[in-house]
């Protein structure tokens, strides 16, 4: 029951990185693809952010008077505007910051006859991300976890048949194509400075960025038991009878020569072999999985168990949820929480750890329910060392917090912004609040139809639903005046019969 089960591979159609099975340690995250003959998998930092601009704060508690008086006057849209005018005024022009992606660990296999028998699985007990096919007689099998002791990436190569295991293997910046945007936004920046070599039995990766300082990336060594290798530019090319060893250590934020030979004398201190270094990182993850369990199903469920993911979604599609299916999201839940957020770390941003974004959007902390979702398995999953990184956290970023109640509203104690980043708990997102069918004073009334499906599921599932008002349209609780009457203005939705009849409601004026 605690196996996640598919039978294709990463396939979404953008930013592939979603589809990926995810292991971590709570620090370092990796998302395994699944790809044959190409493998890509996407590692993370949780301390690696970049793009944050922290100027000084002004103090604009002199313009809260008259906030207060266009609010008395029942001007809210000119009150919205006060404060923002007034750091726009003093040059203030602050950034979020954003996760970036280390890198890609890439490994190239060839197919001879074409794959049989897919599946990749992840085993939520241990952390442990496997990919197996079958070519002609041989099995190849590709199994990856991240080590919470060791802090460590460890993948291993295997074949069980007369094909010996044969790969290049790669470190390069995170796949330029394989992200998302909103579409109004522009391309995103790239890291600088990038190099990657082989050495010996060594792959050196890093780049540099607007981190904050330093360099980041990893060191890779190859171990072909019992086989060849060879370097070809950055590539190792390997071949070995059964199996190849890859162990992967990742750093952020330091000079690259000196990170490159501290974690290489850490790994090539490790004499230890796959089932080994698993052992002890099992048992430490083992011990937070198994503190909780659900049990939903009946002995007739546990006898149909172990069907894979498009398996049970395919029942759900159908009209109800299985039982098994059920349980697993429930397990794996409280599996992604135990993978991204450990004592001595960063919490939760609103990706978790994994992420492969240049340009991160709706990635980084929140203090709204956004928070309380991501840590609801923290209590009751029974998972409380879970959320210490969250107190320390807000605890470290305190003295911010204070700054912006005496520069924003002139007061002691705190203000947390909703969203904030590592680096600074000032406030950074300055315009005022709008409601998401806002959008289209920026980005047409085209685009702003295609959120409309979006925002009428929120709708149908929200307390706060759209009601009609008698005899003249609809009224759209929180909208500003101007834009709830832009919206019933409106002639030209096309709706196609799919939305309520209320909402094709209009009226001339408001």
């Amino acid at each position: 029951m605690n196996i996640l089960t598919l039978l294709t591979p990463a396939s979404f159609w953008s930013a592939q990185w979603r589809d990926a099975l995810p292991s971590g340690n709570g620090t370092i995250g990796v998302s395994v693809y699944g790809g044959v003959q190409r493998e890509r998998i996407l590692l993370n930092h949780g301390d690696l952010w970049w793009g944050s601009r922290t100027p000084d704060l002004p103090d604009v508690s002199d313009r809260l008077p008259e906030v207060r008086r266009l609010l008395l006057a029942d001007r809210p849209a000119e009150a919205d505007r006060v404060l923002a005018d007034a750091f726009a005024a003093r040059g203030y022009q602050p950034q979020l910051g954003s996760p970036l992606p280390v890198g890609d660990l890439l490994i190239v296999q060839p197919a001879r006859q074409g794959f049989k028998a897919y599946r990749r699985e992840l085993n939520m007990a241990t952390g442990e991300v496997a990919v197996s096919w079958r070519d002609g007689e041989t099995r190849f099998e590709r199994a990856v976890f991240v080590s919470r002791p060791a802090d460590l990436v460890v993948c291993e190569l295997r074949s069980s048949g007369p094909l010996p295991v044969q790969a290049a293997i790669m470190l390069d910046l995170h796949d330029r194509s394989d992200v998302r945007k909103p579409f109004d936004w522009p391309p995103a920046p790239l890291p600088t400075d990038l190099e990657v070599r082989a050495e010996d039995d060594c792959i050196f990766y890093a780049a540099a960025g607007d981190t904050g300082g330093g360099d980041f990336g990893a060191v890779a060594r190859v171990v072909a038991v019992d086989g060849q290798m060879r370097t070809d530019g950055a590539t190792l090319q390997i071949q070995a009878p059964q199996r190849v060893l890859i162990l992967l250590k990742v750093f952020a934020h330091e000079e690259r020569q000196a990170a490159w030979a501290r974690l290489t004398s850490e790994i090539r201190a490790i004499q230890a072999d796959y089932a080994s270094l698993l052992a002890p990182h099992a048992a430490e993850h083992g011990r937070l999985f198994h503190s909780a369990q659900l049990s939903l199903g009946d002995e007739a469920s546990r006898r149909s168990a172990g069907r894979s993911n498009e398996e049970l979604l395919l029942e759900a599609y159908a009209g109800e949820a299985p039982l098994e299916l059920i349980e697993k999201m429930w397990a794996y839940g409280r599996y992604l929480l135990i993978s991204s957020s450990r004592p001595g770390g960063n919490p939760c941003h609103l990706l978790g750890l994994w992420g492969g974004e240049y340009q991160g959007f709706w990635a980084f902390n929140m203090v709204n329910v956004n928070m309380q979702m991501i840590y609801w398995q923290a209590l009751s999953g029974n998972l409380p060392e879970a959320a210490l990184p969250l107190f320390d956290y807000h605890d470290r970023l305190l003295n911010d917090y204070r700054l912006n109640a005496r520069r924003i509203y002139g007061c002691r104690g705190i203000f947390l912004p909703a969203p904030t980043a590592p680096d600074s708990g000032l406030l950074k997102t300055v315009a005022p609040p709008y409601h998401p069918l806002d959008r289209r004073r920026r980005l047409g009334r085209a685009a702003l139809l295609r959120l409309l499906p979006v925002h009428r599921r929120r709708g149908l599932f929200t307390p706060a639903r759209p009601a009609l008002s008698k005899g003249s349209g609809i009224v759209l609780p929180g909208f500003h005046d101007s834009w709830r009457r832009w919206f019933l203005d409106q002639r030209s939705f096309q709706f196609a019969g799919k939305y309520p009849r209320q909402l094709l409601a209009r009226r001339r004026s408001a």
